[in-house]
Order: structure tokens, then C-alpha cells, then sequence
């Protein structure tokens, strides 16, 4: 028998945390994770994109945002 742990989501930030509005600024972010693991998310509903975490569980991606933003993660998955 193979036992495996859940696959999870240990951290998701943003740096910087906050932005004025209208003004653009690159903001970078971090998912944290379960190693190996696949992460799919999407920007204000649209937009979805499937990552994998690594060797290194993380991942990192940069947008330039000048308004109010939600990135949702809508899936995790173990990647065999």
C-alpha cells in the first residue's frame, strides 16, 4: 500500500500586499505548496492557468495591477 500525504496550499502573498488605484505596479505572487504538486488558478474569473510547484513547492508570477484583483485557486492536484 502507498500512503500519500493531502496535497495542499501552505501559502499564497502578494508583494507588495497593497497598491493605490490607478496607479499600475508590478506586484509579485507566491504560492507555497505540496512539491510536485499541480496548482490551477485564475485572475478576476478569468483567465486560468495550471502551474506545477516544483522540486522547490513554489511558484512565483509577476502582473502589473492598478486596480483591485482577485486571483482564486480553484484546484490542487497531486502530480505523479
Amino acid at each position: 500500500m502507498d500512503v500519500r500525504d493531502k496535497v495542499e496550499v501552505t501559502e499564497f502573498k502578494a508583494s507588495p500586499a497593497t497598491i493605490q488605484l490607478g496607479v499600475p505596479t508590478n506586484v509579485q505572487f507566491t504560492i507555497k505548496g505540496t512539491v510536485g504538486a499541480d496548482v490551477t488558478y485564475n485572475i478576476n474569473g478569468t483567465n486560468t492557468q495550471t502551474v506545477n510547484l516544483g522540486a522547490s513547492s513554489i511558484y512565483t508570477f509577476n502582473r502589473t495591477l492598478s486596480q483591485t484583483t482577485d486571483i482564486t485557486i480553484t484546484k490542487n492536484k497531486e502530480n505523479l
